[in-house]
């Protein structure tokens, strides 16, 4: 999931295996917080999405508010 909101919302009583990416540190923070324990089921990672370099395969990958131009 690209930023923290999917994950806090759906995808977690859902999905293994989950990695998270969110530009904000303080989202993520945020994120993990609110899921307290079960954060710690979830890859988190800080990181520009253009920058980012993927250290695994992904099978789905969920934007919701990607802008393709």
């Amino acid at each position: 999931d690209i930023g923290v909101t999917g994950v806090q919302t759906c995808a977690l009583p859902i999905y293994q295996n989950i990695w998270v990416l969110d530009i904000s540190a303080n989202a993520i923070d945020r994120a993990k917080q609110r899921l307290g324990e079960k954060a710690s089921k979830i890859n988190w990672i800080v990181s520009d999405i253009i920058e980012f370099k993927p250290p695994v395969l992904f099978d789905f990958w969920h934007d919701r508010a990607a802008f393709i131009s």
